[in-house]
């Protein structure tokens, strides 16, 4: 019979823009994730918090209004292509950007 192998040596190339990590780091990554916990708001959330309405067509008609701003493809921080399954809205930026907007104004 032969000798159980230990390991096995394999060589794989990540695809493009991936990168293999340590499991540690990781991990390491996990907690640090979970400890920020971003906030991030439905459209019906969002409306509700901002305007204090239940409906979400002002809220709608005030994110695609601002959708230059707005988008993650054009260094924003909403994901305009990804909405159909659903809006994630990081509260503590939109609010940012709101009171910027409000100051503009002032």
């Amino acid at each position: 019979m032969s000798e159980p192998v230990d390991s096995i040596i394999v060589k794989y190339q990540a695809p493009e823009g991936y990168k293999l990590v340590h499991d540690t780091d990781y991990q390491d990554f996990l907690t640090w994730k979970n400890r920020i916990s971003i906030e991030e708001w439905t459209l019906k959330e969002f409306s509700w918090h901002v305007w204090h309405q239940r409906g979400i067509t002002r809220a709608k008609n005030f994110l695609y209004k601002h959708r230059n701003d707005l988008d993650i493809g054009n260094g924003g921080f909403i994901d305009y292509e990804h909405t159909h399954n659903g809006w994630k809205i990081p509260s503590e930026q939109i609010q940012g950007y709101i009171s910027q907007l409000r100051a503009k104004e002032m």
